[in-house]
């Protein structure tokens, strides 16, 4: 049988500091993806030209141009449709993949096509704080599926978590998922990744394969700081949970609290809308509570103090052992 085909889709917007490292780190691996998908969304700066550089090298770089700024959730979207692989990765012009994460993350999945996506442990990097933790620490000692089940273990215990910049999706679910709905926003792929992991379950590559380079101006950063925008985002991942045809993932992500990754605003939410009070679980205020508490210190305290406690409380993974000769 012919092995399973990747396609990774790179939206860029004015990133051309950072769009040359990012483009070096995809395509100059060991298992390239199949195509690289670059769309230019209507970049002021001299990215186009650098795309263009890099798709006369890689004969497996295709390039595009939106007409004019359309924003992530329609770049991605176009992407998507213009891909043709089995499977989906989405990149960022300032994120890095390591040498690795392509090949050992497709042969995981090819071991095990029943699994939704593959996700690795996240190498989460603040630019702005200097604050540097690993987010995915503990899912497994070794390569392996988990199942749906197994996920719920993990999240009742705090010890899961799909870092989106590690992913590599089954693009058929992508698709029947409904991709990122545009209403969820900066959430996008928090809410398709766990929907798709919760019915078909995941596989996880426990080792340091990509790292998300995090500045203040985020798109996501941005859209929690607005706390109107915020409310709208929350209340649409509640509206899709309701009307979702995989009610399977959404009470399994109830019943072992999945929402808490919101905190405090999220339990202010609920709290408000009596039609979403029954996600308010004992698990759900436990781990909420905890996280409040947790992303309260992180603001508060100072960068290397936080930095320690990462590196204490488990949210650092450790370095890979040397193989014996």
């Amino acid at each position: 049988m012919a092995k399973p085909t990747l396609s990774v889709v790179l939206p860029n917007y004015n990133d051309s500091k950072c769009l040359p490292t990012a483009l070096q780190a995809l395509a100059a691996r060991e298992r390239p993806p199949d195509e690289l998908i670059v769309i230019d969304d209507g970049s002021s700066d001299n990215s186009w030209e650098i795309i263009q550089g890099f798709a006369s090298k890689y004969p497996f770089i295709r390039a595009y141009k939106n007409d004019r700024n359309r924003g992530i959730e329609y770049t991605v979207s176009r992407g998507l449709e213009l891909a043709s692989g089995d499977y989906f990765g989405g990149a960022a012009s300032d994120d890095l993949v390591l040498p690795g994460f392509f090949e050992k993350s497709m042969a995981l999945l090819e071991k095990h096509p029943e699994a939704g996506l593959c996700c690795t442990i996240g190498d989460w990097r603040e630019l702005h704080t200097g604050l540097n933790w690993h987010v995915g620490v503990g899912m497994a000692d070794q390569p392996a599926y988990l199942s749906p089940d197994r996920m719920m273990e993990l999240e009742r215990h705090g010890r899961l978590f799909i870092a989106g910049h590690t992913v590599i999706v089954k693009r058929s679910s992508l698709l029947e998922v409904g991709k990122f709905p545009a209403s969820v926003k900066y959430a996008g792929d928090w809410y398709t990744y766990n929907l798709i992991g919760f019915h078909c379950g995941i596989c996880v590559v426990p080792e340091v394969l990509a790292v998300n380079q995090i500045d203040a101006n985020t798109y996501y950063l941005r859209g929690r700081r607005d706390k109107a925008s915020d409310q709208q985002v929350m209340e649409a991942i509640l509206r899709l949970w309701s009307q979702e045809k995989w009610q399977d993932s959404v009470q399994r992500m109830k019943d072992c609290g999945a929402l808490y990754v919101w905190g405090w605003p999220m339990l202010k939410f609920l709290l408000a809308h009596r039609d979403y009070r029954h996600f308010i679980t004992p698990t759900f205020l436990r781990k909420n509570l905890a996280h409040t508490v947790k992303l309260t210190l992180k603001r508060t305290a100072p960068p290397a103090l936080t930095n320690l406690y990462c590196k204490l409380a488990g949210y650092r993974a450790k370095p890979a052992m040397p193989k014996a000769a």
